[in-house]
C-alpha cells in the first residue's frame, strides 16, 4: 500500500494508477507512448478518500446515506479515463485525484 501526504476533502478520493507494462511481446513501447498510455489508465487503488465521498445528504440528518457498497482504501476501482486531476508526489508516484462520482466500479476479490 502506497503512503501519500495529501488528504483529499469533500467527495474526493486518490488512486493510484495501475503501472503500464514496459512492452508488449518483444517490443518495447517508448517512453512518450507508455507516459501518455499511463494518464488514459481507468483503474487503480484507492490510497486515501474524503470524508464524504460516496455519501449523499446532509451529515447528522436523516437524509444523509452511506453507500452500502462504496469502496474502501486498498481496493482496486475502475473509473472514467482521463477523469480527475492527474500528478507526481516528490518520488515520481503518479496519482489521480478523483471525485466519487468518476468512479465506475470495484473489483471483486477472489475468495
Amino acid at each position: 500500500m502506497t503512503s501519500v501526504k495529501i488528504r483529499p476533502i469533500g467527495y474526493r478520493l486518490i488512486v493510484k494508477p495501475e503501472t503500464v507494462e514496459e512492452k508488449v511481446g518483444s517490443i518495447y513501447i517508448p517512453d512518450e507512448a507508455k507516459d501518455q498510455k499511463q494518464w488514459k489508465q481507468s483503474k487503480g487503488e484507492v490510497v486515501a478518500m474524503g470524508e464524504l465521498a460516496f455519501t449523499t445528504g446532509t451529515p447528522g440528518k436523516e437524509d444523509y446515506i452511506v453507500f452500502p457498497n462504496r469502496p474502501k482504501v486498498g481496493d482496486v476501482v475502475m473509473f472514467r479515463e482521463y477523469a480527475g486531476y492527474a500528478w507526481k508526489d516528490e518520488d515520481g508516484t503518479r496519482f489521480a485525484t478523483l471525485n466519487d462520482d468518476d468512479v465506475m466500479g470495484v473489483e471483486i476479490a477472489d475468495e
